[in-house]
């Protein structure tokens, strides 16, 4: 049985997955075939995060993905799928790992006839919006053309890593229900760390109440309109803020030329880099809360959910996954951003909760659904069940995770 996964991006949670999901397949399968592009292979955290994989006996590493160039976005996702159906026709595997598959929702259904009537199985795990998008007349149509090119057969599983898409399939009742579920994120489960000696490990000092904004600062997260809410809150002297992770440097410049008294007073922390995966730990461990609040972003949060296997109460937006994980299982507030009176008048208040804020029976089933082995188990479910082999153990589904949570909870978003 000779399997391959198809990875056409890096870092994040790309290499998160195959870190967790190609030793699993390693052993169940005579052969491992993980197709990545030379910048993958050749990164820094490749060697770091995914280096260990390369002693199994059975995994291989094929490079030769292309990477691809700029390009109007359906000569860009033709070109991606293209570049799948070469590694497909290149390997000839027995089965098929797509852990991006979003962009392969149109391109590989219309690409079938390049494998010559050779038809493998395809497991895709979509991350955004695919055959449920219906915001506007283009995602109606995209979306409506995606489900159609289900009956080709190309997907013998679609995994939704957002519950919101699943259940938004099954309400509407759509064809894609019939082989879908909800796949989550997988999410370390360690041992909550001790706060001083968080704080003292990042060289941050142990007294006070500290606000966190905790990884990649790009331009989707709302830091300066978190930073000016931190400003104008009723907090205590000691009361900080944590901006952990690599700044995007217009943000950097404006803190710089706005907030840098809170900066030379210590009550803005800023560490500006790229945070390994022990400091982020850290950073989770330290915080009081954890403000994973974004402009314009409705999908899942991996950043999130380690807050909450960390203890860790959070603030997020008041729309998409974050809004719907919070709401139902209450674990935090909602704000919005652009609102900075009402932001800055919740962070005492957020504050405040989180002193007695303690795990529920809820949480505790929501963070064992997205362990990374019942990610993992989840993700090979299907294939198991056709090969015959056992499952290392029962795989807890999204139903499972539901039936957790008081019943007037369970639809809000």
């Amino acid at each position: 049985m000779r399997i391959l996964v198809f990875e056409q991006w890096h870092g994040g949670h790309y290499f998160n997955y195959l870190e967790c999901l190609v030793p699993r397949l390693a052993q169940i399968a005579d052969e491992v075939i993980v197709a990545i592009t030379e910048t993958a292979y050749r990164s820094p955290l490749f060697a770091d995060q995914l280096g260990p994989l390369e002693t199994l006996v059975n995994v291989r590493f094929d490079a030769s993905v292309s990477l691809p160039r700029p390009a109007p976005p359906i000569v860009h996702r033709l070109t991606l799928g293209s570049h799948l159906i070469e590694a497909i026709r290149r390997h000839e595997p027995d089965h098929v790992f797509l852990p991006s598959a979003d962009e392969q929702s149109l391109p590989l259904p219309l690409m079938l006839w390049k494998l010559a009537g050779r038809r493998v199985p395809v497991e895709g795990v979509f991350h955004y919006k695919s055959f449920v998008a219906n915001g506007t007349a283009l995602e109606r149509v995209m979306s409506a053309a995606e489900r159609t090119l289900l009956k080709t057969g190309a997907f013998t599983r679609v995994h939704f890593v957002n519950f919101l898409q699943y259940e938004e399939a099954s309400r509407r009742g759509l064809n894609v229900v019939r082989f879908a579920r909800v796949a989550g994120d997988p999410v370390p489960q360690l041992p909550v760390g001790c706060r001083r000696a968080a704080r003292d490990a990042i060289g941050i000092d142990g007294g006070g109440r500290l606000l966190a904004m905790i990884g990649a600062l790009d331009r989707r997260k709302a830091v300066l309109p978190t930073v000016e809410a931190f400003r104008a809150a009723p907090l205590a002297p000691q009361d900080r803020l944590l901006l952990a992770g690599k700044l995007d440097p217009a943000y950097l410049a404006a803190i710089e030329r706005d907030h840098h008294d809170l900066v030379r007073a210590g009550r803005l922390i800023i560490l500006n880099r790229f945070l390994s995966t022990s400091e982020l730990r850290l950073c989770f461990a330290a915080a009081d809360v954890n403000c994973s609040v974004y402009n314009d972003f409705y999908g899942l949060s991996s950043l999130m959910l380690k807050s909450l296997a960390a203890n860790v109460p959070v603030i997020v937006g008041r729309a998409g996954w974050a809004s719907a994980i919070v709401k139902r299982f209450e674990v935090g507030h909602c704000v919005s951003p652009s609102d900075t009176q009402a932001y800055a008048e919740l962070l005492p208040r957020a504050l405040d909760q989180s002193a007695t804020y303690t795990r529920t029976s809820a949480v505790d089933r929501l963070m064992r659904f997205h362990s990374v082995e019942n990610f993992v188990e989840g993700l090979l479910e299907n294939f198991l069940r056709h090969t015959g082999s056992a499952p290392a153990h029962s795989v807890l589904d999204w139903q499972w995770v539901m039936e957790g949570v008081d019943p007037e909870r369970r639809r809000l978003r």
